[in-house]
């Protein structure tokens, strides 16, 4: 005759399985959308903690950035740490890059928006990638062969930057955030050229950053207060 199962061991039975089940969705792999998208959130939050932690804004009237401090000082908007979307043109496609413009030389006084060799590159904390996916041709030195694979979204996990906004991040076959010293941030492309002078301004609504891989995507924001985060509705607060 065969016995029933008691309260209690139904009751194991329950558990056990709900701690079988909740066990193997931890070991469930991120998928190379989800891996894209939380790189991206850590880079643009580490931006941010580069352009708080900078000294240098304090001291650019030393005379020390090769002849061209006056420059750097007066226009010092413009040499904010930044993200760089990378979209199209002298680049890896679909990467980002993450840098502070500079006015390095006699050739170039102003800055020129561009991750170039002379311009301060970020690089990986913990292994000294350079955080780049600008034409490794114009990368000083140390980043030749040296690029943090994270950045080359497309190459690195075949994710592509669907799309940006506002309309005030972007340019052509580009777009950009940068933070201040106190982590507000900005927006909007850099143009010094004599009595024409535009520089960017703080982000007046949020930004959004849409990922894609085949018919998924991934929503990332940068709030207008600095808070960087990862939307699960595709839905970016104002």
């Amino acid at each position: 005759m065969k016995k029933a199962f008691t309260m209690i061991e139904m009751v194991f039975v329950v558990v056990m399985l709900g701690v079988m089940a909740a066990v193997s969705v931890m070991y469930i792999p991120q998928t190379k959308l989800q891996q894209a998208a939380d790189h991206m959130i850590h880079n643009i939050k580490y931006t941010k903690s580069l352009a708080q932690t900078d000294d240098r804004f304090f001291a650019m009237k030393d005379g020390s950035i090769n002849n061209y401090s006056d420059t750097q000082a007066q226009y010092w908007k413009a040499g904010m740490w930044q993200v760089q979307f990378h979209l199209n043109g002298n680049t890896t496609k679909h990467s980002y890059s993450i840098y502070a413009d500079t006015a390095r030389s006699a050739n170039t006084t102003n800055f020129d928006g561009r991750p170039m060799s002379g311009d301060l590159i970020a690089k990986d904390p913990q292994n000294k990638a350079c955080l780049s996916g600008y034409s490794e041709n114009n990368l000083p030195n140390e980043c030749k062969n040296n690029i943090a694979k994270e950045v080359r979204l497309q190459e690195t996990y075949d994710v592509t930057i669907d799309d940006i906004s506002p309309s005030s991040c972007k340019e052509n076959n580009t777009a950009r955030i940068y933070f201040d010293n106190t982590g507000m941030p900005y927006c909007g492309a850099v143009n010094i050229s004599g009595s024409s002078t535009t520089l960017p301004k703080r982000l007046d609504e949020a930004m959004k950053i849409t990922l894609k891989r085949q018919k998924q995507t991934a929503t990332i924001c940068v709030s207008k207060s600095g808070l960087i985060y990862g939307s699960n509705n595709g839905i970016c607060d104002k």
